[in-house]
């Protein structure tokens, strides 16, 4: 049975304490929110992502726990991981071993390893206080994936068709994370959040209706307008939920999504990350055109994947006129995320060089 206790007697910007009733067992009582739809003075919501079991502990929900000012939990993707114990991470040593031990690849093994994750108390103790708005990335299905394969999915290790691991894997993340299921067919994780006026939060998929990434060498591919991060579907979808949200007079518009949307470029390193929107810039710069054609403004992107704190303005490339004291030139700006448990960008001893160079003002540019 379930138990709804709302207080006070009102619809909208109140908590809600639920608590669920099954042969005699108890749950603790959790606790979401609803959203308010008018006149939202003040929204705080933590951004968070890859959170890996058995590289390390969720401290980052601890903390999250302690807190008394949050509306939501934004998780931008990488909840899980699917690799076997000891590719990704150190759980024997610090006991953690992932279940099932080997690659999650089945429905059963995707159920198993989300009931795995959960067992960590303060991820438990975080879905309890706050309501999540979450979107995967690859790890919920596999390192890398795009809509019709993985660089680590492998047939030929007996791991079958991708097409039925991808649908175990979409079938799992909706079994367990708190997303109304889409009447669509196929896969549709794309939503709208409506804050009041204050804020509207669009969630992408930028991981399951992807193309293939594109050889780091192919730039006739990387530039290739035709190809897409989004879907074309996702893409209209998004240009309309924009206007929409300038035309209704939201004060911000916010983009939760998981790869890393500018542009970095360092000295000596020409290699870029394809997985990111760097290997789709034909469709990146479509986002640009109608972010500037179309004066929409106080556009915020919220990332994850990097392992890694970052902030940019977020401009063309060449850039158009930027000042850095001002911000003129910027068309969005855009915060990523660190992991809450995977290891950290830069954290290997070669990655020195990379390091000093991103200290180096004079030799690096951001975009």
């Amino acid at each position: 049975m379930l138990r709804v206790m709302v207080e006070p007697d009102l619809l909208e910007g109140i908590d809600v304490h639920v608590a669920f009733d099954l042969d005699g067992e108890r749950s603790p009582i959790g606790r979401t929110r609803t959203l308010q739809a008018t006149s939202t003075t003040r929204l705080r919501v933590a951004v968070v992502s890859c959170s890996n079991y058995p590289a390390g502990f969720f401290n980052v929900y601890g903390c999250l726990n302690a807190r008394e000012d949050l509306d939501a939990i934004v998780h931008v993707g990488d909840y899980i991981y699917e690799f076997a114990e000891g590719e990704y991470g150190v759980g024997q040593q610090i006991g953690r071993v992932p279940d099932p031990p080997h690659e999650a690849v089945t429905l059963a093994d995707y159920r198993m390893r989300y009931a795995t994750y959960r067992t960590d108390p303060d991820l438990q103790e975080a879905h309890r206080l706050f309501p999540f708005i979450a979107v995967w990335d690859d790890h919920e299905i596999t390192n890398d994936a795009w809509s019709g394969g993985a660089i680590n999915h492998n047939p030929e290790k007996g791991e079958g068709s991708y097409a039925v691991r991808q649908r175990a894997a979409y079938q799992a993340y909706l079994e367990w994370m708190p997303i109304r299921e889409s009447s669509d067919a196929g896969i549709h994780l794309y939503r709208t959040f409506h804050f009041g006026g204050l804020a509207d939060l669009i969630m992408l998929d930028t991981r399951g209706l992807r193309d293939r990434q594109a050889a780091s060498a192919d730039t006739a591919a990387i530039a290739d307008p035709r190809r897409t991060l989004l879907g074309d579907a996702q893409e209209r979808w998004l240009f309309d939920e924009l206007r929409s949200s300038m035309r209704t007079g939201a004060t911000w518009r916010l983009l939760g999504q998981q790869v890393m949307f500018s542009q970095a470029s360092l000295p000596g390193i020409t290699r870029i990350n394809t997985d990111a929107w760097d290997g789709y810039q034909g469709q990146r710069t479509r986002v640009l055109d109608v972010l500037e054609r179309e004066a929409i403004s106080n556009v915020a992107i919220l990332t994850g994947d990097a392992h890694s704190s970052w902030g940019f303005d977020v401009g063309r490339d060449p850039w158009r006129g930027y000042r850095p004291s001002t911000g003129q030139g910027s068309l969005a700006m855009e915060i990523v995320t660190p992991a809450i448990s995977s290891p950290a960008f830069f954290s290997n001893p070669g990655d020195d060089a990379v390091v000093a160079a991103f200290k180096d003002r004079k030799s690096t540019r951001l975009n």
